[in-house]
């Protein structure tokens, strides 16, 4: 049995505790001292995840200054950080939208893991928290809200939305867009689709390879930095596009994606720095 109380005037300032069985977490929202936590995506035990550089700091940064972020954080009563969600307007976002009042969720994560704070999952923590940013969206003035789900049973499985009150908007390959309305009228909302791709070669001729990063997704950060690792010595200009400006998003309509040369290099999960060595001399031998 899940029971829920607000600790607070309001949906801002409150902290949510959550009690389940023998089991009490709160649910708060970010704080400063949660950020190398939030910026490593609650896995700062992984050296994996230790290669993504400050891009998730620096877009963190940006977003705050900018008064566009949500987070939610849920915390045990010990400490450990159980799952996270986070959320902005759709304008920023790889979706287009029928208002301006229509939000994002990039990404939910209860921590699964043994390693680390140790798995949480099962116990509820995700609903809690999906929740908690539909208060906090609607407090906001949202009228709607989208999320990005897979449909094949991996991370972040689309019909876990479903069953949360979404209905599909889009798809595109596995992934879907589902979207749930927080006031009662139709809302919708699509992927945004690529209105052009990058060039192939810079104005030397060299190798070109541009990396769209929204910054709000560790995976690209990891595979940014081994990219560059593995185009030191080589005649590659690397060009790196901050996919979280509107302005970026109209031009190109791409976010969170890499193209070395001419192929479209898939992310997720992030390439090993020796795959992406083989691509970009490939690469470098059909300009030559």
């Amino acid at each position: 049995m899940i029971r829920r109380f607000r600790v607070g005037n309001s949906v801002h300032s409150s902290v949510e505790i959550i009690k389940m069985n023998d089991m009490q977490w709160e649910i708060r929202n970010l704080q400063k001292q949660d950020e190398p936590e939030f910026c490593h995506c609650l896995e700062s035990w992984s050296d994996e995840m230790a290669e993504s550089g400050d891009h998730k700091a620096h877009w963190l940064a940006q977003m705050k200054a900018e008064g566009r972020l949500g987070v939610k954080l849920a915390i045990t009563d010990d400490g450990k950080y159980a799952g996270m969600i986070q959320y902005y307007p759709g304008r920023y976002s790889p979706v287009k939208t029928s208002s301006d009042d229509i939000w994002f969720i990039q990404c939910i994560w209860v921590h699964g893991y043994k390693k680390g704070q140790g798995n949480f999952q099962g116990r509820g923590i995700g609903k809690a928290l999906l929740a908690a940013a539909e208060e906090d969206i609607i407090s906001r003035g949202g009228k709607a809200v989208l999320a990005w789900g897979l449909s094949l049973p991996f991370w972040m499985k689309s019909s876990w939305y479903r069953k949360n009150g979404y209905r599909r908007a889009d798809k595109t390959g596995i992934q879907e867009l589902v979207i749930k309305s927080l006031d009662g009228a139709e809302h919708s909302g699509t992927w945004r689709k690529t209105a052009k791709l990058p060039p192939t070669r810079d104005a030397e001729g060299n190798l070109m390879a541009t990396t769209f990063m929204s910054g709000a997704c560790t995976v690209t950060a990891i595979a940014y930095e081994r990219l560059r690792k593995a185009a030191s010595g080589l005649p590659v200009t690397l060009n790196l596009i901050d996919a979280s400006r509107p302005e970026n998003l109209e031009e190109w309509g791409l976010v969170d994606v890499m193209f070395i040369g001419g192929r479209k290099v898939h992310l997720g999960p992030p390439p090993s720095e020796a795959k992406l060595s083989r691509i970009l001399r490939n690469e470098i031998k059909k300009l030559h």
